[in-house]
């Protein structure tokens, strides 16, 4: 199974998965009493995007969430930077994430998960244990963490 962890930092996780800085991409082997055997760690093009949009006044003030954006669907482009780099995952764990970019990784066959858990490892830990325990996403304005 492979995991993509949303973090700005490499301890913690991310708030916010399209915003996140990068993704440490955990390679856990299941045959061996599920090891971690692998990490790397990839940049993430959307976060660009986002920033950028919202540097525009394109962002969560113009729309809100569950609009369109002028001349956009959803994030356009954006989400597809993030599939490339995440198309080899089985899962995504962020420390929270917009209801549209979780669908759109759910049509992809990638697993999106949002958890409470600030800390990479024992996350980590808790996920291959089956006792990681996963939180709702952002479905209205103002409530959990913002739209991706």
């Amino acid at each position: 199974m492979r995991v993509a962890v949303a973090t700005d930092n490499g301890q913690t996780l991310a708030l916010h998965a399209g915003r996140a800085r990068m993704f440490l991409i955990y390679d856990v082997d299941e045959d061996i009493k599920w090891k971690v055997i692998k990490r790397e760690e990839r940049p993430n093009p959307h976060r660009e995007f986002v920033m950028e949009r919202h540097r525009a006044g394109l962002g969560r003030g113009f729309g809100g969430h569950g609009e369109e954006h002028p001349g956009m669907h959803g994030h356009g482009g954006g989400h597809e930077m993030l599939f490339k780099v995440l198309s080899d995952c089985n899962v995504i764990l962020a420390g929270g994430m917009g209801p549209r970019l979780a669908d759109d990784l759910a049509a992809r066959g990638i697993k999106p998960m949002v958890t409470t858990e600030k800390d990479i490892a024992r996350a980590i830990e808790h996920l291959i244990g089956g006792e990681l325990k996963a939180e709702d996403f952002c479905r209205e304005k103002g409530k959990g963490q913002t739209e991706n």
